[in-house]
């Protein structure tokens, strides 16, 4: 329904509006027209005795034969009775309906003083991106609960989202008119959406296959909703053509031009532009099979913008939103069906990594467990051709000269080399010298400790430590790397987040928003 700006006892062409100061059935004295639709106005009136003030919305039924005006009178109690029990808080609700003494369709709805989305996005558009994701997740709680009790709206549209503002400024979405009146058009001729002005949806939010009068499901819905978000985002409808016509063929034909074609200024994330162009599919088996989809791929959109998940990117599979395990954990936190504004309660103490973690320890544990056996070997060789703890040079060898078997002269060069010659001094000195450890046991204390100390603080150090005189050598830094290998490992890969920065270009439309 539109809003109107007429004066409360004049109808829209200039003639007195009979039902102003009127008492429909009894009950409902009428105040003044508030908006119009195909099938119907809209009044505010006042319910008595109770002195309540509601929406009453009017029905435009045309004549009809006897057989078609009971069809029609069916069809509205079956689906009136239906969306009276939808008690979403995001849902209008239906207090009342029935028909008067002298033929007229009414319903009794909550009447609320607020703005259309309409108003804010001619007003405002492009609006900011974390503003888009609250109220669509809104639109798409109250959907729910109608799409689960088979209700489809058939006409989504910005005029049919009203936003109040609660007392600390958040903003609340009432989603109004119903699929209720959409189907009842069934009542008049041969199942016709298209006769003399009961077109079924508004052609810019009109879904292909409902242009092509096929079947309609809650995918149809999410169609809409993905026009809504374009033109939210960008400030530009996704198709602007002068005639109906031409713009239905562009939604059955005609794919939505990207974000940067529309305005090169916009920040809007790949994610989030991705939502919206999933919602436009031509085949409503490539959009979001259910809101609830549609919702989840919002939160993850709105996490990536509050900067709580990095390398986010989305994909969709038979209609289901894939997200990667940590981030659905999280997103489930949150009831599904809950609604309202969203808050920062949500913030978590980290970035949320999207990809699971390498295995980082695995690294760290093999480097320290080779530099273990490494220092073992050296130890070894210090005890057994040190002897003493005088500097490793040439006095080593002739410590371990009086040894009985001793193999070792042609190793004398390798201890100067220390830890960092160990690997390939193992094999040649370790046999002989266990042969004769008795005189070794008292020279062993001293070396081990050394070594052992090295390594626990700093690998690399060991050399200096131990050998003033092997500082030029260049081998010992080689033991480090695998241990360097290790430490990196643990640090988590530097993933930039979504900016921040939520630019509002202007719109250079005038007024986008006519329906």
């Amino acid at each position: 329904m539109d809003p109107v700006n007429d004066t409360p006892n004049r109808a829209t062409d200039g003639r007195a509006d009979p039902l102003i100061g009127r008492v429909l059935d009894g009950r409902y004295r009428i105040l003044t027209m508030i908006a119009k639709g195909g099938m119907g106005r809209i009044y505010k009136a006042e319910q008595q005795p109770l002195n309540r003030i509601v929406a009453l919305k009017v029905l435009s039924v045309p004549p009809t034969d006897a057989g078609r005006g009971e069809d029609f009178r069916q069809r509205f109690y079956r689906e009136a009775s239906i969306c009276s029990k939808l008690t979403h808080p995001n849902t209008v609700r239906i207090f009342d309906y029935g028909k008067s003494d002298d033929g007229i369709y009414f319903i009794a709805m909550e009447f609320l003083e607020g703005r259309t989305m309409r108003q804010i996005l001619a007003d405002e558009a492009p609006i900011a991106p974390w503003r888009v994701i609250d109220l669509l997740k809104q639109i798409c709680s109250s959907l729910a609960e109608a799409h689960s009790m088979g209700l489809i709206h058939r006409d989504l549209k910005p005029s049919n989202v009203i936003i109040t503002t609660h007392a600390d400024g958040t903003e609340f979405v009432n989603v109004v008119d119903f699929g209720l009146v959409k189907d009842l058009e069934g009542a008049f001729g041969d199942g016709e959406q298209t006769q003399a002005g009961l077109i079924v949806g508004s052609p810019m939010y009109m879904s292909p296959e409902q242009i092509l009068q096929g079947e309609l499901t809650e995918r149809s819905d999410i169609y809409s909703l993905g026009v809504i978000m374009y033109g939210a985002l960008t400030g530009r409808k996704p198709f602007k053509q002068e005639s109906a016509l031409a713009l239905m063929n562009c939604h059955i034909n005609v794919p939505p031009p990207p974000f940067a074609e529309i305005n090169p200024e916009l920040e809007v994330s790949a994610n989030l532009e991705w939502v919206v162009m999933t919602c436009l599919a031509k085949d409503p088996k490539g959009r979001f099979a259910s809101v609830q989809e549609l919702s989840r791929a919002l939160s993850a959109c709105d996490k990536e913008l509050r900067g709580m998940v990095t390398g986010l990117q989305l994909e969709i599979q038979e209609g289901r939103v894939i997200l990667p395990l940590e981030l659905e954990e999280h997103l489930s936190r949150r009831p599904a069906g809950s609604s309202g504004p969203y808050s920062g309660s949500l913030t978590l103490n980290r970035p949320m990594q999207v990809e699971p973690p390498p295995p980082r320890r695995v690294g760290l544990y093999v480097g320290l467990g080779a530099l273990a056996l490494l220092l073992f070997i050296g130890a070894a060789v210090l005890v057994l051709v040190a002897g003493t703890d005088t500097p490793p040079e040439a006095t080593p060898a002739a410590t371990v000269a009086p040894a009985p078997v001793e193999p070792a002269p042609p190793v004398e060069p390798s201890p100067p080399d220390g830890a960092a010659a160990d690997t390939p001094a193992v094999p040649t000195p370790a046999p002989p010298p266990q042969d004769k450890p008795a005189a070794t046991p008292r020279p062993a204390d001293k070396p081990v400790a050394r070594p052992a100390d090295t390594p626990v603080t700093k690998p690399a150090d060991k050399p200096t430590a131990a050998q003033p005189a092997d500082v030029p050598a260049e081998p010992p830094a080689e033991p480090d790397k695998p241990v360097a290998e290790g430490t990196d490992k643990t640090d988590p890969p530097p993933d930039p987040g979504a900016g921040d920065d939520w630019g509002k270009p202007q719109s250079d439309i005038r007024n986008p928003w006519e329906d």
